[in-house]
């Protein structure tokens, strides 16, 4: 029996933003929740609060159902200085200035670091001025878009221009966290504000603390929790609903040589190459990122050890129970 007094569940299915009730997943934390969840939320009752109010969570760039047109491939010739040639999703090349174009990731798995560069970018995101000259290259790929009926689809027909881009296609998130979760924990840091989709952006003047403290094997385990595990192939989901309650630190009330010791952690795992959790969680420099987390909670070694085991348990069985079904 887990007793929890109804004002805690008011409390905990309160959105922050609106002060309404929206609910919680009371299933998740309180019936199937391993007992080391529960330890956590105890130990660390004076410094866990929501992520919501620590970070602006911000939702994925949709580009209005024409990512055909959007999100194109570089082509690696090259044209001139200001100019680049992209290549759409029919394989017609097109030249446009350089100006209207940025380096995009399209999905989590491109990535194979924490902290991500230019050259980690595959694709580009074509983002058109809202006044467009005649004589202009990218005037001609507008064209073309049009005759290919973009301009037709769901979203873009109710923008004006309807090339208009939301504000994440130029204001990307300095940290990103993926929609969906396989076997790896990696939340992206992205200091070269990179533009992209299937993430969900947190907006942080500590970007990098926050990036430090959410790659954690601590968060790694709170998310299995309480993520969407049935979402089909073995694969974890988690929505922006999810993240605004999410347990997170109060970074607010660390104190200095708490932040240091967690930015040094996390800058040396930050740029090397991100494996399975099994994996991660055996190595020394995972393990220090770690520990400077456990200790912010006050967490003892046999707790440590609990939330590793728990972690595995739970990734092995949503996974195993995917294969089962195929």
């Amino acid at each position: 029996v887990v007793p929890v007094r109804q004002v805690q569940l008011l409390k905990s299915g309160m959105d922050a933003d609106s002060s309404k009730f929206t609910g919680d997943k009371w299933g998740g934390k309180h019936l199937r929740a391993p007992d080391i969840y529960l330890t956590i939320l105890q130990k660390g009752a004076e410094r866990i609060v929501d992520l919501g109010t620590i970070v602006r969570v911000e939702t994925y760039l949709n580009t209005g159902g024409a990512d055909d047109f959007f999100i194109v491939r570089p082509s690696r010739r090259y044209v001139a200085e200001e100019m680049v040639e992209i290549v759409s999703a029919s394989g017609q090349g097109f030249q446009i200035e350089a100006q209207w174009v940025r380096p995009f990731i399209k999905s989590p798995t491109e990535l194979q670091r924490i902290w991500t560069d230019e050259e980690d970018a595959e694709w580009l995101l074509v983002v058109p001025p809202l006044k467009v000259g005649t004589d202009e290259l990218i005037g001609r790929y507008i064209r073309w878009g049009e005759v290919q009926g973009y301009h037709l689809r769901s979203g873009c027909r109710h923008r004006n221009p309807w090339w208009r881009l939301p504000p994440q296609a130029t204001n990307p998130g300095e940290v990103l966290w993926s929609r969906l979760h396989h076997e790896k924990h990696l939340v992206v840091y992205n200091p070269h504000r990179i533009s992209n989709t299937n993430f969900y952006a947190l907006h942080s003047s500590k970007a990098r603390l926050v990036a430090g403290i959410l790659n954690s094997s601590l968060f790694a385990f709170l998310k299995e929790v309480i993520g969407k595990a049935n979402f089909g192939g073995g694969v974890l989901k988690t929505d922006g609903n999810d993240l605004k309650p999410f347990p997170f630190i109060n970074i607010h009330r660390l104190a200095a040589e708490e932040i240091d010791r967690i930015v040094a952690a996390f800058d040396r795992i930050a740029r090397r190459k991100i494996g399975p959790v099994f994996e991660e969680i055996k190595k020394p420099d995972r393990r220090e990122l770690d520990a400077a987390v456990f200790d912010l909670l006050g967490l003892t070694r046999e707790e440590q050890d609990s939330v590793y085991e728990e972690l595995v348990r739970l990734i092995r069985r949503r996974v195993e129970k995917a294969r089962s079904l195929q």
